[in-house]
């Protein structure tokens, strides 16, 4: 068994490229190896800002023996009369050192043919390598590339050498020119010329002894054991926030954490503010005591201990720099309310076919204003208050600067407005949820708001036919549909998914609104909820029907029922029951059908109608009551008045009357079971 180690040296690479790129190194390589017919144990992929590494081990000597059909002339031309073999077929076995007794006769296309098996032996690994290699380079992919110097090949950074050994051999290769050596580099300040890697196993080792450590897992621990520790020596707490900590993990080869310090003054801005500051524009860790927010922060240098004074000086001078831009323009933005910059909106274009920042904010208002009306009203006054403000901070200096404080500074400039707090929190939270893992609005105000304000996104989108793709969503208007729904379900309010998606539409003077194809869209989202939730997808389509037309939580309720009623004795016979006549009337079904009680003539005619008259009634009052549980217990007391009717009565007369009539008694019977679920869906 051999190891064989590969390293791509390049510049740096932006960090957030990374954790996917792993995965995908590993999983080109094994289809590459299964390709080759290469068998291995373990593929370790590794990454650090300047190279992208993997090591095979459990590779065999060579390729694994095959074997493959060899086709030859056809059967009447290779024998003649007799079954001899002619000089066609004894010049097919000599071009491939066979026999005529090697050979067989098989049926291809519309003829019969010569063929013979033949056994492949497999190449030697160290020669299957080269190509395994160059194909893994080229197979690599990007969010985006670049060509250099006057290379042809595409790659995420310049390549600077590539390390290809197996064992303690050098596998050679040239891709675009650049050649394969024994030999890497270690860290670029740290470390001076070339590192000769005689074999995979001393591989980290090496370029630990010369700066770099190559095992991002390892790197990651290093990472935050020095955070941790840095903060216990000081009394602090850096709150978990694996996001960072991965970005951070490939910014560095070297990591040494170092903590540092700004004045304490700037701690009267937003902690919201500062922690932007810190962690998204420099990669700095906030640090916390019992007290909240502290002038501490921890960031992870690249470098030796003994340069921790530079590093700290350094990243403190950026720190206040950065903070006294901020002040700066927090304390320019209060000087002026939200109020007053409500017609300013009117100068920013939102989207050219969509009007300014100003029109977008007279739909959330209006749309906003109609919901609040089914859904909340008596908080109605603070919904349009903040609906007309919601959009004022995107014109602020902080937002222009930071982008991703919105609502966030538009909380804190609507307080030094004197607005209310709910109106203040409504304006913060209106965003929410961005994110799977993001929590929904704390209050209705926002609740209705956030409602608003993501409908009007997906329904102004499909107007414009920027609809999402495949895989692309440059909106992200299936996380938006999704926030909508764990809202409406969290909150439970009576509205439908029709209702919300027709208010919005209504806002969008001169576009053509698909609103049949939006509510299909919001209507997957909440199907691929579901099934990740565990519901059948069954009785999940069984109720599709209602999820546009009923609140989210009706459905709920309906489904947990229908569930709840799958696990009863007498599931599956009223599932027969459904089939049967759902079977007869797949083409005849009439919603609006009545029935002739005067053309109804057997007992057990009669005894189904009694039975459904009653039955609809007492369904009506179940459904006024959310008791799903006792309508689908009173549809299946009717399973014995249907087995009956069609075991004794013929549906199908010659008389047109009689036909018609029943056909509609058994309508009518379809038509209360659709009332609480379509059971056609259901094959089981």
């Amino acid at each position: 068994m051999h190891k064989f180690l590969l390293e791509i040296g390049v510049e740096e690479v932006p960090a957030r490229f990374f954790p996917q790129t792993l995965e995908v190194m590993k999983e080109i390589t094994k289809n590459l190896l299964e390709k080759n017919r290469l068998s291995f144990s373990k593929i370790k992929t590794f990454a650090t800002p300047r190279r992208l590494s993997l090591i095979i081990e459990g590779l065999p000597d060579r390729q694994e023996e095959t074997e493959k059909e060899i086709w030859g002339p056809p059967a009447k031309v290779a024998f003649d009369e007799k079954g001899n073999p002619t000089k066609t077929l004894l010049g097919f076995c000599s071009s491939y050192g066979l026999k005529p007794e090697d050979v067989a006769v098989k049926k291809r296309d519309k003829g019969e043919y010569v063929v013979a098996k033949m056994k492949e032996k497999g190449l030697a690994t160290e020669e299957i390598l080269p190509k395994v290699s160059v194909e893994f380079i080229s197979s690599l992919s990007f969010p985006k590339t670049m060509r250099w110097a006057d290379h042809n090949i595409r790659f995420v950074r310049p390549i600077r050498w590539i390390l290809a050994i197996l064992d303690s051999r050098l596998i050679e290769f040239e891709i675009d020119g650049i050649r394969s050596g024994n030999y890497t580099y270690g860290h670029r300040f740290l470390s001076k010329g070339k590192i000769f890697i005689n074999h995979p196993d001393e591989y980290l080792a090496k370029l630990k002894d010369s700066y770099v450590i190559v095992d991002q897992d390892e790197r990651r621990e290093l990472i935050q054991n020095q955070i941790r520790e840095l903060a216990r020596i000081h009394n602090l707490s850096v709150h978990g926030d694996e996001e960072l900590l991965t970005h951070v993990t490939y910014l560095v080869e070297y990591p040494r954490a170092v903590i540092g310090r700004f004045p304490e003054e700037y701690l009267s801005l937003p902690s919201e503010l500062l922690i932007t500051v810190m962690r998204d524009h420099q990669k700095y860790f906030a640090t916390y005591d019992a007290k909240g927010l502290t002038n501490y922060f921890i960031l992870v240098s690249n470098t030796l201990e003994k340069n921790d004074p530079v590093v700290r000086q350094g990243a403190e001078r950026v720190i206040r720099a950065r903070f006294e831009d901020a002040r700066f323009y927090y304390l320019e933005d209060k000087r002026k309310r939200l109020i007053d910059r409500v017609e300013e909106l009117k100068k920013v274009v939102y989207h050219e076919r969509l009007g300014s920042l100003y029109d977008k904010t007279e739909r959330l208002v209006n749309i906003a204003g109609h919901l609040a009306e089914r859904a909340m009203p008596s908080k109605k006054e603070n919904i349009l208050r903040a609906a007309l403000l919601s959009k004022t901070d995107l014109i602020t200096g902080v937002v222009r600067e930071f982008p991703e404080l919105q609502g966030i500074m538009g909380y804190y400039y609507s307080l030094n407005d004197g607005e209310p707090e709910e109106i203040a929190v409504a304006i913060k939270e209106h965003y929410l949820p961005q994110k799977s893992s993001d929590r929904n609005p704390s209050t209705d105000e926002g609740a209705i708001l956030s409602i608003a304000d993501k409908i009007d996104n997906i329904v102004s989108f499909f107007g414009l036919g920027l609809e999402p793709t495949g895989s692309e969503d440059p909106f992200a208007l299936r996380r938006q549909a999704i926030g909508i729904i764990s809202i409406l379900r969290e909150r439970n309010y009576p509205l439908t998914i029709e209702e919300i998606v027709t208010v919005a539409g209504k806002q969008l003077k001169g576009l053509n609104i698909p609103v049949e194809r939006i509510m299909d869209f919001i209507n997957q989202r909440f199907e691929v909820i579901l099934t990740t939730e565990g519901y059948s997808p069954e009785l999940i389509g069984a109720l599709e029907r209602f999820f546009s037309k009923l609140p989210i939580e009706d459905i709920i309720l309906r489904l947990r029922a229908l569930e709840d009623f799958k696990r009863e004795k007498g599931y599956y016979d009223f599932i027969l029951a459904s089939k049967r006549v759902y079977n007869i009337l797949s083409k005849a079904y009439n919603p609006q059908a009545s029935v002739d009680e005067a053309l109804l003539e057997s007992g057990d005619e009669r005894a189904l109608y009694s039975k459904i008259r009653d039955v609809e009634e007492r369904i009506k009052g179940y459904i006024d009551l959310r008791r799903y549980d006792l309508c689908l217990e009173k549809l299946a007391s009717l399973v014995p008045e249907i087995n009956r009717f069609f075991d004794n009565v013929l549906v199908m007369v010659k008389d047109e009357r009689m036909r018609t009539n029943r056909l509609n008694l058994l309508s009518m019977l379809w038509r209360n079971i659709l009332e609480v679920a379509d059971f056609s869906k259901i094959t089981s």
